[in-house]
């Protein structure tokens, strides 16, 4: 694969050196010349593809700025969409405050729930509490009452 790399236009030499311009080529097989011109070529397009969204807009506003008069319809219809879109943005905030709403009432209630399980957890804990040492009283008395027992049972005998 050839690189042209002179021009005729009035007879002067617009292109610039190849040696500059190539210098990874000139000791490339031709494939690997071919693979990395391919590789040129798919940046260039993804270039174009990014740029060419923002050109079209440019275009777009160039044609929207040049056509400022426009019809009255056209005028109306942007009216009313921009109301339409006024409004359901209205009717979204008050969707958004009455979840807002909602949540925080959803928070204070856990909260108030949180508190009576802690609380019943307390109650419970000390409810325990007083069991375990009634039983201990308890097994306290019978290990004093079988002693007793024992020692009445010797006495007898």
């Amino acid at each position: 694969m050839s690189i042209w790399t002179e021009s005729t236009t009035n007879g002067e030499d617009i292109t610039a050196d190849q040696e500059y311009l190539w210098p990874t080529f000139a000791n490339l097989d031709p494939s690997e010349e071919v693979r990395r011109l391919r590789a040129r070529i798919a940046e260039l397009n993804r270039q174009e593809m990014l740029f060419s969204p923002i050109s079209s807009a440019s275009f777009d506003l160039m044609a929207q700025n040049g056509n400022e008069v426009g019809d009255a319809d056209t005028l109306d219809d942007q009216n009313e969409i921009e109301e339409k879109m006024k409004m359901e943005l209205e009717e979204e905030l008050k969707k958004e405050k009455q979840l807002q709403e909602e949540l925080k009432n959803a928070e204070k209630s856990i909260g108030r729930k949180l508190e009576q399980m802690e609380e019943w957890n307390s109650n419970k804990n000390s409810a325990k509490k007083t069991l375990l040492e009634r039983l201990k009283e308890l097994e306290q008395k019978q290990t004093a009452n079988s002693e007793q027992q024992k020692a009445d049972q010797k006495a007898l005998n």
